[in-house]
């Protein structure tokens, strides 16, 4: 069997990687506490559905940066499954009542997944900081 060639790991792409990765959480972090700015305290209805659409457009945003996305929910896995099993029961429930509005429901699962994605950003940016050297 032939012997299969090494590929050097170059430190500077290793780092590159980590760089990217901290900007994609930083620019995510000052995204989230933008939202949360905005909507902290009792919103009235109006308010609750300028969240509900601010937060879908988050989870758009999130969605382009594919490895962070994967990173945070593997960071928090329990988070993202109860925000992943509360959105399909929302789905089920808009499916089989037609026009009954859940816009109550919709906003629990954001607001409570507002601060998993906070807590999660926050910690896995000051760690990759503290894998870079000095």
């Amino acid at each position: 069997m032939p012997s299969i060639p090494s590929k050097k790991v170059s430190h500077k792409s290793l780092q590159d990687s980590t760089l990217s990765l901290i900007r994609n959480l930083k620019e995510l972090s000052e995204k989230l506490n933008i939202i949360k700015s905005k909507y902290s305290g009792t919103p009235e209805a109006d308010n609750k559905q300028l969240f509900i659409d601010e937060m879908e457009t988050l989870y758009k945003n999130l969605l382009e940066y594919e490895e962070t996305a994967l990173l945070l929910q593997g960071y928090d896995f329990s988070g993202f499954s109860d925000w992943y099993r509360s959105n399909s029961h929302i789905l089920s429930e808009k499916e089989l009542s037609g026009d009954y509005s859940l816009l109550d429901e919709e906003f629990a699962r954001d607001l409570k997944f507002l601060d998993v994605l906070s807590d999660s950003v926050e910690y896995l940016c000051v760690n990759f900081e503290k894998s870079l050297p000095s």
